[in-house]
């Protein structure tokens, strides 16, 4: 079974805040493709998203690399990350 990690994720463009577990082996590029799908699905009105692109790790002040994994990119239980 894979590991999962417990991260804040805040998405200031649509002002949400979520508190969610990811698998470690999870691709970023996968993550964003469904945390997309979940913040759509909340939105109450009409408005327009642009799709996400770039996750900014709190912690070590970078930037996440669509390409590899959660675990890849040294991101850990307690971590914050922005997406946007």
């Amino acid at each position: 079974m894979d590991e999962c990690v417990l991260v804040e994720v805040y998405i200031p463009t649509v002002h949400m805040h979520f508190d969610i577990e990811i698998v470690s082996s999870l691709r970023v590029s996968t993550f964003l493709s469904l945390l997309y799908e979940v913040v759509i699905n909340r939105l109450e009105d009409e408005r327009i998203v642009a799709y996400f692109g770039i996750v900014y790790h709190a912690q070590s002040h970078t930037i996440l690399v669509n390409d590899e994994s959660i675990a890849a990119n040294h991101l850990r239980t307690g971590d914050c990350i922005y997406v946007f």
